[in-house]
């Protein structure tokens, strides 16, 4: 019972992580090509919660991946963001 609770657990906050980078990858999409170089994640747009959930799927690699995000959301969002979805269709 504890070990499907802790998978409860982690099945919401990955959705929860999902619907704040699909919100942020819709924003990107919506952006000129010149607004794309200036574009920065905000810093209340993903708390604590998305970071972990981003960590855990990645594993040794999560800080990288977290820095990535943060230097160049453009590109870095949507691969984290279909990464975070594979893995909610898998669970």
């Amino acid at each position: 019972e504890d070990d499907r609770f802790e998978l409860d657990l982690v099945i919401h906050l990955n959705a929860a992580a999902i619907r704040a980078l699909d919100g942020i990858n819709k924003r990107v999409n919506s952006l000129r090509r010149d607004e794309l170089k200036a574009f920065k994640v905000g810093d209340n747009e993903l708390d604590v919660l998305h970071l972990r959930a981003i960590e855990r799927i990645y594993g040794e690699k999560g800080q990288d991946i977290i820095d990535g995000l943060f230097a160049n959301p453009v590109v870095a969002v949507p691969i984290i963001l279909s990464r975070l979805q594979a893995k909610d269709q898998q669970w």
